[in-house]
This record gives structure tokens, C-alpha cells and sequence, in this order.
């Protein structure tokens, strides 16, 4: 086989250029965007990069789509730029609702661009082929894009790790010095551009040959019938156990099989579309019979995955996941009633309607993002109704200690509307704003443990303990307070019975006990042991268990983690990062944990009262 000489490949890249012009123009804006960004030095600022950014990446798969539409249709060049022309005015209009302080910026921002990049790719396999009859040309250029997209991805990482390897032997050979963000520039480029280009130039530009079931990919067909149909055989036989199980015990379905169920749905559908054209052939009659009863067996998975989310939604009301559970799970009876009653079944109908439907849920008051923000600040307004803490429409600071219960709950809603939504639908009732004091101002909101305590309400985020551990860990968005001392250690994650020294500029020295009950600090003076302290780390577990019970913490606030110690010599504190607890019998066990360590020595002069951040 001849290796094409660079000539060709210019050639080719030129061509690749000419067919598919905004796309490529798209993988450079966004790949420039990202450059930028992770290059930039400094404080963070608002920047017009991250619309850049966001829009490039929604515009590669967008942009592909109408291209391919208009060159399989046959549109005319004016109809193919009207067309394109079309698209750039979608993709200003959503690059616009980007913040420019996108890493401080609700996460809604990040799912609505996935949400939107999976319609696109949706669009990409099915628009080229409107209209048309016959689904074996449909499914033959899909094959095509989906090995090439996977020899793109290949190659580009085999790119950049022979770079990153050059670079990695100059730096070394010649003492340069050279910035670790170098080599995620080669990344950047290798993965935003490389692969972009490389998988255009092998999009095939003519109709592609129907195959047919003698020239089906044999690794295909091992990769379906081996690894794919497997899987799914696991999930349903878990999913036919547990629906035995609720028959015979009557008992309500949970909400975490609504994830087994939509996981079997997908593997199960992606299986069958794999071996779609296999359904002709004589020796492959099972694949007809699995694509037949397959659509029969949905039919109890999804009766019982909506009472399971419809469960969760009634407890804690409707998430985004939740919202898109349901969705599937209509998008899911769609397709069981579309398969085991229209006679004529094309299997273009899957991608098409799940493409329609993911456009339709991304936006308007119906859709993932604003019924998800409207039902958890109605929990939060009933909530603070009954605590009377919302008093005709304005916080007033709870009165009484809330119950453990409620307190959760309302802990739980501060946190998702924070880091979901921000805090624009509770503004209201507030008489100073939530927008944090950060340098950048824009969409960045005060933590969920500050609007809690505006509230009187003590953050507690809590999670159920899996498998008799616990694990308590703290707000790292908070400061921990360092007034009037001098100085300030991070002590990573301790091993058993392990003693750190030369602390402190070698004033101090650790030690923790073999049980990580108890940490001890021994103050030295000219290399020698003088004083010691010991901190009890499983007496302020035993009282934060008390409180809130045996249950994971989340972004728990430093202050209420914080042991202190002293000595003749020495004064410390100790915030406890991540810990985890397990139980033992009647008491509790502390297996790991990390702490910040903050000092003082009388003979010193201390420090003014201040602040800092953990991290």
C-alpha cells in the first residue's frame, strides 16, 4: 500500500476545508477559546472566551448536520448557505445566554450544552437521510461515522502522546524549563482540531453502497453479540428479579432502579440497531427474534419506572435527572408503541425522535431546567413557610432550632439551587442580594452554607451511609479562621500511628494515634521535645453524630469541624478536612481523615484577625 505523499494530504485538507467550512471554522474558535482560557494568568475574569468556547464546541456537530443535509438533498449553493446561515444565527443567539465567568456560573449552563451536542450528533446520523426510503444506507453511513470518529479519537491521542513525549525529551535534554500547560495546548489541539479534521476528510461524499448481510463487520457483530447483549442480559435478568421482588412483597419500587432500567433500555436499542441488517440472514434468526420480543419485555421496565421516579419526585421533588428520567421513560413508550404497532418499522425513527425530543426539553417554561428550578424553590418556600421563617414573603431568621429533618431538607435545596441554578427565583425574598462579593461580578452566588445562615438555619448536607461508613467533609468554598495566630499547615491524608516532624520551620512535630482517635502536637525548641497537646478528634465526632446522626456530610462549615488545643508553649487549632467513620459495636471508629493546622506560640506577636481559604 502506497503512503500518500503531502501533496495529497494538502489536497485532502483543502478539500475537507471546502466541503465543511463553518465546522472547521467552529473547531477553531473553540480550540483558540480553550487555548486562551488555559493559558490565562491571573485573577479570573469575566471573558467573551467561554461563549467562544461553548458556542464553537455546539457548532461542530451543528454545522456537520446542515452540511450533510444540504449535500445529500442536492440544495443549491444558495439554498446550502441560507441554510448554514440559519445555523450561525442559532448558534449566536445561544452563545449570547453564556455568562462570561462560566467556572462561578450555574451548572445549567454545562448540561443544557451537553443536552444540545447530543441533538446535534442525533442530527448529524438522521438529517442527511429525510425523505428517503430505505434504512440500509442509513445504517451503513453510520457504521462508516462511527469507526472513523473512533479512529480520529485514536489517532489523535497518539498523537499527542508522541509530542508530549518530544516535548517532555527537549525539556529534560536542554534544561528548559517548559510549563506543564504545554502539553494540555497539545492536547487542546490534537483533540479540538486534529480529530475534527481527520473525521471530516473520511465522511464519504457520495452515497455509500448498501451492505449487505454477507459483508457485515465481523468484529462488529462480535462486539454486539458478545459485549453489548451480555450486558443487557445482566440488567434484565437484575430488572426480572427485582420486579419479582415487588410482587411478591408488594413493596414500592425505589428510585435507583429507574437507572438499571433506562441502562438496559440503551444497551439493549444500541444492540439492535448493531445488528439491524442481520435480521436477513438464515443463521442469524435469533436477532429477529430479540428485536421482537425485546419491544414486548420494555413494556414492564417502563410500568415500573415511572411509579420509582414518581416516588422520588413526590420525596424530594423534580431534579433534572429525575425530569429527564420521566422524559425517557415517555420517549421510551413512544418507540415500544411505534415497534409493536406500525407495520412498516424504520429504525431512523429512534435517533429522529430522541433528537426532536432532546431539542424540545432544553428550553421554555416545560422544560428540564425551568421546572426543575420552579419545583425545588416551591419545596424551599413550603419549608420556610412552615418554620416561619417566610413570612409574608420575606426571610426572617428562624427563631427556634428546625427539626434534624427539615434541616436537611432546606440544606439540600440551598445547595442544588447554588450550584444548579443560582439563587435568581429566591431573590425575592431577601433584602440583600445573594451575589457573592467575588472580584468577578456576573452569575456567582454566596456559598449555600452563607444563604443557610442567613436563614438561621446550620448547613447540613447529608448523604445515607453506605455500608456502615461515613464520611464528613467541609466547604472548601470557605475560609477558615485564622485570628490571632501565626501560622498555617495543611496535613494531607494520615496513615496509622504516623509522627510528622519539622513543622512549623521545625518548632513542631504530629503524631496520630493507631485508633486516628487522637491527634497529639509536640512543641520543640532547639530539636528538642518540650511540650506537647493532645486533640481528640473522636470527641468532636462523637458530638457532630449526636447531632445529625450516623449519615454522610457534605460541605460541611469548617468552624463546626474545627478542634482546638493548648499548651504552656502553644496554641493550635485543627479544621478536619475529609474524614471518614466507620462504626464499631456501640461506639465509632475513626479510618482516615486530613486537617488544616493553625499555631501560635505565646512568645510570638500574633497575628491580625483575618481569613484565608482552605485550598
Amino acid at each position: 500500500m502506497r503512503l500518500p505523499s503531502f501533496q495529497t494530504i494538502i489536497r485532502d485538507a483543502l478539500n475537507t476545508l471546502a466541503r465543511f467550512p463553518l465546522v472547521l471554522l467552529s473547531a477553531t474558535a473553540a480550540t483558540t477559546a480553550a487555548l486562551i482560557l488555559v493559558n490565562h494568568e491571573g485573577p479570573p475574569q469575566s471573558t467573551l472566551f467561554w461563549s467562544i468556547l461553548y458556542g464553537g464546541a455546539l457548532g461542530i456537530p451543528l454545522f456537520t448536520a446542515l452540511d450533510l443535509l444540504s449535500e445529500r438533498t442536492g440544495l443549491s449553493p444558495a439554498l446550502s448557505w441560507g441554510l448554514r446561515f440559519a445555523g450561525i444565527c442559532a448558534l449566536f443567539a445561544y452563545a449570547s445566554t453564556i455568562p462570561g465567568d462560566i467556572p462561578q456560573a450555574p451548572d445549567l449552563h454545562v448540561v443544557r450544552l451537553l443536552l444540545l451536542i447530543s441533538a446535534a450528533h442525533l442530527m448529524v446520523a438522521s438529517l442527511p437521510f429525510l425523505g428517503r426510503s430505505g434504512a440500509g444506507e442509513f445504517w451503513q453511513f453510520n457504521i462508516l461515522l462511527f469507526f472513523r470518529i473512533l479512529v480520529a479519537m485514536l489517532f489523535a491521542q497518539i498523537l499527542f502522546a508522541g509530542l508530549a513525549f518530544a516535548l517532555a525529551a527537549v525539556d529534560n535534554l536542554f534544561a528548559l524549563h517548559i510549563s506543564g500547560k504545554r502539553y494540555l495546548d497539545i492536547w487542546i489541539l490534537s483533540t479540538g482540531l486534529f480529530t475534527t479534521w481527520f473525521f471530516l476528510a473520511g465522511i464519504p461524499k457520495e452515497r455509500v453502497e448498501t451492505a449487505s448481510p454477507v459483508d457485515y463487520p465481523r468484529g462488529l457483530k462480535v462486539f454486539a453479540q458478545f459485549i453489548l447483549l451480555p450486558i443487557a442480559l445482566v440488567y434484565l435478568a437484575i430488572l426480572i428479579a427485582y420486579l419479582a421482588k415487588i410482587l411478591f412483597s408488594w413493596d414500592w419500587p425505589q428510585g435507583w432502579v429507574s437507572k438499571l432500567i433506562l441502562g438496559f433500555s440503551g444497551t439493549g436499542l444500541f444492540t439492535l440497531l448493531l445488528l439491524h441488517p442481520l435480521q436477513d440472514r438464515m443463521e442469524s434468526v435469533w436477532v429477529r427474534r430479540i428485536s421482537r420480543w425485546f419491544f414486548v419485555v420494555l413494556i414492564p421496565l417502563i410500568a415500573m419506572l415511572f411509579p420509582a421516579v414518581a416516588r422520588r419526585i413526590s420525596q424530594y421533588g423534580i431534579t433534572e435527572g429525575r425530569y429527564l428520567a420521566l422524559a425517557l421513560g415517555a420517549w421510551l413508550t413512544l418507540v415500544v408503541f411505534y415497534f409493536l404497532t406500525i407495520r412498516s418499522k424504520d429504525i431512523r425513527f429512534i435517533p429522529l425522535s430522541l433528537c426532536a425530543g432532546t431539542l424540545i426539553i432544553c428550553s421554555g417554561p416545560w422544560g428540564i431546567f425551568s421546572v426543575a428550578e420552579r419545583s425545588q424553590a416551591a419545596r424551599l418556600e413550603f419549608l420556610a413557610t412552615k418554620n416561619h421563617i417566610l413570612v409574608d414573603g420575606k426571610i426572617q431568621k428562624a427563631g427556634a432550632p428546625l427539626s434534624l429533618l427539615d434541616t436537611r431538607e432546606i440544606s439540600s435545596i440551598l445547595d442544588y439551587l447554588r450550584t444548579m441554578h443560582g439563587f435568581e427565583s429566591i431573590q425575592p425574598w431577601f433584602g440583600t442580594s445573594l451575589r457573592s462579593d467575588s472580584i468577578i461580578s456576573g452569575t456567582n452566588f454566596k456559598s449555600a452554607a452563607a444563604v443557610a445562615e442567613m436563614m438561621g438555619i446550620e448547613f447540613t448536607l447529608t448523604r445515607p451511609e453506605s455500608g456502615g461508613t461515613i464520611s464528613i467533609s467541609t466547604d472548601k468554598d470557605q475560609g477558615i479562621n485564622i485570628a490571632q495566630y501565626q501560622g498555617h499547615i495543611h496535613l494531607p491524608a494520615w496513615r496509622r500511628g504516623e509522627t510528622r516532624t519539622n513543622l512549623a520551620g521545625g518548632r513542631l512535630s504530629s503524631a496520630v494515634s493507631d485508633d486516628f482517635g487522637t491527634l497529639t502536637l509536640y512543641v520543640h525548641e532547639s530539636g528538642i521535645a518540650v511540650d506537647s497537646m493532645r486533640i481528640s478528634i473522636i470527641a468532636r465526632v462523637r458530638d457532630i453524630i449526636r447531632t445529625h446522626g450516623f449519615v454522610s456530610v457534605d460541605r460541611f462549615p469548617p468552624d463546626s469541624l474545627r478542634v482546638s488545643g493548648s499548651s504552656a508553649s502553644a496554641r493550635a487549632l485543627v479544621y478536619i478536612g475529609d474524614i471518614r467513620v466507620q462504626r464499631n459495636k456501640d461506639d465509632f471508629l475513626v479510618i482516615g481523615y486530613d486537617a488544616d493546622l493553625v499555631y501560635a506560640f505565646p512568645e510570638k506577636p500574633e497575628r491580625p484577625a483575618g481569613r484565608q481559604n482552605l485550598h
